[in-house]
């Protein structure tokens, strides 16, 4: 059994994997601040994995962990685990262990995450992509041939929703739904078509840009935390996959495209 993490800035997701699949048995989400020090991500993990209902899975059976952290200072605290509780050195996914060619100015600087989407894009969906991830920050990768050549980074629509709540007084706290119409009647669906109807208009314009600035075909991938609730409501065709990160995770850990 694999263990991968994708460590987001507010999320962590932890995905059991057979060794022959891409898709995980079971995955876990916790606050990416729960566990503080390797002996209580420890304890997490046992937890999470003794509540799997398969009677073949124990947390003995171990034998691989892979993590893609945007979160610097988490790695020590992941790599302390896997060498001290499991005796395994872990896979960590960046620029320089890639399996995807990068054409990028300062890969260092490269998210991780962003890695692990084109890894997963590239082996699911083509060599010519273009992966939005609609996390804390919402972010475009285009792979094209294969490489990985660049992209877009925007704040994420909770992280919109947030920083006004934070600064304002007179505003109130909305979920991101879709308001009866565009135009607000009253300030609660206001701040709604503000956040949801600008997150679409905002993803149209810059995949429209996109798309008039390549000169070629590609597939559109969604992911993140509000994929879902938005993807039907996009101008453009694309597929929806919450668990991209996750499976190029686990790809790159494979190394196989």
């Amino acid at each position: 059994m694999i263990l991968g993490f994708d460590i987001g800035n507010t999320i962590t997701k932890m995905g059991l994997f057979r060794k022959d699949s891409l898709v995980p048995l079971s995955v876990f989400r916790f606050p990416t601040g729960t566990a503080t020090t390797s002996e209580s991500l420890y304890a997490t993990i046992i937890q999470l994995i003794s509540s799997v209902r398969f009677a073949s899975v124990s947390e003995h059976d171990v034998s691989g962990i892979a993590i893609s952290s945007v979160v610097k200072e988490a790695l020590d605290t992941y790599s302390i685990l896997a060498k001290r509780y499991y005796s395994i050195e872990p896979f960590i996914i960046n620029a320089a262990q890639s399996i995807i060619t990068i054409d990028y100015e300062h890969p260092e600087m490269l998210g991780p995450d962003r890695i692990a989407n084109t890894t997963a894009a590239r082996r699911l969906y083509g060599k010519n992509c273009l992966i939005v991830d609609l996390g804390t920050a919402t972010t475009f990768t285009m792979l094209r041939e294969g490489s990985l050549i660049g992209g877009i980074i925007a704040p994420g629509v909770e992280t919109a929703a947030k920083s006004l709540r934070a600064n304002t007084s007179m505003l109130v706290d909305v979920p991101i739904t879709r308001p009866p119409s565009v135009v607000g009647k009253n300030t609660y669906d206001c701040i709604r078509s503000g956040l949801f109807f600008g997150w679409i208009s905002l993803l149209e314009g810059l995949v429209g840009k996109i798309i008039q600035s390549m000169g070629c075909e590609f597939s559109i991938v969604l992911t993140g935390g509000h994929s879902k609730s938005l993807a039907g409501h996009l101008s453009f065709p694309c597929t929806i996959d919450p668990l991209l990160t996750l499976k190029g995770v686990k790809a790159a850990w494979e190394g196989i495209l």
